[in-house]
């Protein structure tokens, strides 16, 4: 039964409700009608919006339809602990919290209406025999629970992974055997040094040569079926039309598959973006820009901005950009470890999207992205009602290249790699159905699976790699999209390497984790899964730090250097030559043709400079490989704005 606090009369629509107490117009209504006629959504939300009513006179205006009294919650607290047995993402999505006890009465606080069977289970769970309702807003729900559930909320978004499965998180390091298996490596590698030079340095060079191999043909296959993949010619005429335009490589904004949208407007979901910013204030104006270009209706997006407690810079700037209504400042909690998937997990808990997106502070993600998105995973429910057996699409990954790539070479050459990454290597795994290592940005997920798989590791540096590895161990499955979203490149080298040494370090803690219990990850994964994680995960740091040596020593056989203590089989010494410089051409030849596809021959042109930009490389792969002992967990962060100039002609406005 539920007592309400003031008689009630049949109840008049919203908008009837709210012209009568004069907050909007009867124009304000027909237009937001409209709008939801033509869109979808709330017309609440429409309202709001469109700035015909602020959000608590909206909620006012709710309370006087539904006759029941108003309340600010920030002013008044639920009762001790009344909150404690619920999850807080289950509240947020309900929009309705329990208030108050007293003997059989129950108050609750909701800011949307309930119909008459959920007042009926809320009655049943909490054996109440009335239930008084209150309204609030939205905000003030949220606010309500980060307040009282805040202990909760700190534990799912840092050790809920380590939680409920230890052996999928990178917190607990290295197993018994890990650490036993390196000691012996490392106690056989000195001691062949001290005792058995030769025969030590020549294995060590054999497993090197075949570990360089073995990397660079996974490249190269990938990189070759990608080529023939469903991307490709869509790509390749973009790339003669911008080379024909003598543009700075961009298309104007509109690579992807425009289509038509794959559903009526009204039949659009909500779609939640989240937007990690951390100590850049100088980019939180661009990103509330570029993500209001996005073709999506307003109504059905939630973008949540989320700022560490301590970042107090940025969250002044973000309060200072006045962002629209459906921007919300999502601010995660001091406490540790201090990184971006620690605070997605933490967003992860307020997102009502029934899918969800992430983008990074500097992103200018093409326009039409979220309906490409959209259409792979409806896509894949057809394949599913098709054939049942067809895995679960949990992620889509957009494309990434970068805005300013002619800054200066570095650029440039970063522009090559993720050229070579997005557009060759991970469409051809996805042909190959290999598991593919998402990108630290434009991934779409269907939020339900994804908090299946428990969200983000917040102990890897490289949580979207280890995302990948995880879905695949799921029966997952991730695609890939032919949208592009435009992020800024290191333009500096210190930053650079602080970025590379990240993302390695990250490769070889998600490799370390896959090889815990390597036959039970080979039937959960497939030998797809294994080799991906083997030929890809493990082998990017192993081919980095062994670079050096591969190279090292193929120039001084060149040289005709000789050390009579080192006397290598002719047959091996050639061998490891061709495997270096054969190795080294194909890796110029796949980043050239990636350019090439992308911007032309003046890009195309610099992937000569590709093995110096690997021995930068292998520097960070060092650096990463020390890390990896001492500070496992730390997090470099990468900046951004540096390129301040304004937006040019073909970039995304």
């Amino acid at each position: 039964m539920t007592r309400r606090a003031m008689p009630r009369e049949p109840q008049k629509p919203i908008g009837q409700v709210l012209v009568s107490s004069g907050h909007v117009t009867e124009l304000d209504v027909q237009n937001a009608l409209e709008a939801q006629r033509l869109t979808g959504g709330r017309v609440g939300k429409i309202l709001i919006l469109d700035g015909a009513i602020s959000r608590l006179d909206f909620f006012g205006g709710l309370a006087t339809q539904m006759g029941v009294p108003f309340i600010n919650l920030i002013d008044e607290a639920p009762d001790d602990g009344i909150l404690d047995d619920f999850d807080p993402a289950d509240l947020v999505e309900a929009e309705w919290i329990p208030f108050h006890r007293d003997g059989d009465v129950l108050t609750i606080v909701t800011s949307t209406p309930l119909t008459p069977t959920s007042l009926e289970e809320i009655r049943s769970r909490f054996d109440a025999k009335y239930i008084v309702m209150k309204v609030t807003t939205n905000w003030d729900i949220t606010q309500t629970v980060m307040r009282y559930c805040r202990s909760r909320l700190l534990f799912n978004a840092a050790e809920a992974l380590a939680d409920n499965a230890p052996d999928r998180s990178a917190k607990s390091g290295l197993r018994l055997w890990q650490k036993g298996v390196a000691i012996m490596l490392a106690t056989a590698l000195v001691a062949g040094f001290i005792f058995e030079r030769t025969p030590t340095v020549v294995t060590l060079l054999i497993v090197t040569n075949i570990l360089f191999l073995i990397a660079v043909s996974f490249r190269t296959l990938t990189s070759v079926v990608g080529a023939f993949s469903r991307h490709d010619s869509e790509v390749v005429t973009r790339a003669l039309a911008v080379e024909a335009a003598g543009s700075n490589g961009l298309d104007n904004g509109e690579s992807g598959e425009w289509l038509d949208s794959p559903a009526p407007e009204p039949d659009l979901p909500l779609y939640t973006i989240l937007v990690p910013v951390f100590h850049e204030a100088n980019v939180v104006t661009k990103v509330i820009h570029h993500i209001g270009q996005l073709d999506w209706p307003t109504a059905k997006l939630q973008v949540l901005l989320i700022m560490e407690e301590d970042d107090v810079s940025t969250i002044q700037a973000c309060k200072d950009a006045r962002p629209p209504e459906y921007v919300d400042l999502l601010i995660v909690p001091a406490g540790s470890p201090m990184t971006k998937p620690r605070a997605c997990n933490f967003a992860l808990m307020f997102a009502q999207g029934d899918f969800l997106v992430i983008f990074d502070a500097e992103d200018r993600p093409d326009p039409n992205q979220l309906r490409v998105a959209y259409a792979a995973f409806l896509a894949a429910d057809e394949a599913t009602a098709l054939d049942p057996t067809t895995k679960p699409l949990v992620c889509v990954q957009a494309s990434l290249n970068y805005f300013n790539s002619r800054q200066n070479v570095l650029t440039r050459m970063f522009t090559l790699e993720y050229s070579t990454w997005f557009d060759g290597m991970l469409p051809g795994m996805e042909a190959l159905q290999l598991p593919i290592p998402l990108g630290g940005t434009s991934n779409h997920f269907r939020t339900s699976l994804l908090r299946q798989l428990g969200g983000w590791d917040p102990y890897n540096v490289t949580e979207d790699a280890d995302l990948g590895m995880r879905a695949a161990v799921a029966k997952f499955r991730i695609t890939t999209i032919d949208s592009t979203t435009w992020e800024e490149a290191c333009s500096e080298v210190p930053a650079w390497i602080r970025q590379r040494t990240r993302w390695i370090k990250g490769y070889m803690v998600t490799a370390l984790v896959d090889a815990r219990f390597p036959v039970r990850f080979l039937k959960s994964a497939g030998w797809r899964g294994a080799f991906s994680s083997f030929a890809l995960i493990a082998s990017t740091p192993l081919l980095f730090l062994s670079y050096p040596l591969v190279w090292g020593f193929t120039i001084l056989t060149y040289m005709g250097v000789r050390f009579s203590e080192f006397d290598l089989p002719p047959v091996f010494a050639t061998a490891a030559v061709w495997n270096a410089v054969v190795g080294n051409l194909c890796v110029i030849s796949l980043a050239a043709y990636a350019g090439w596809r992308r911007q032309g021959w003046r890009l195309a042109a610099h992937a000569l400079l590709n093995p110096v930009y690997w021995f930068l490389h292998s520097f960070a792969a060092w650096r990463a490989f020390v890390q990896l002992i001492l500070m496992p967990f730390s997090w470099e962060k990468t900046p951004h704005g540096l390129d301040n100039r304004p937006l040019e002609r073909g970039e995304v406005t």
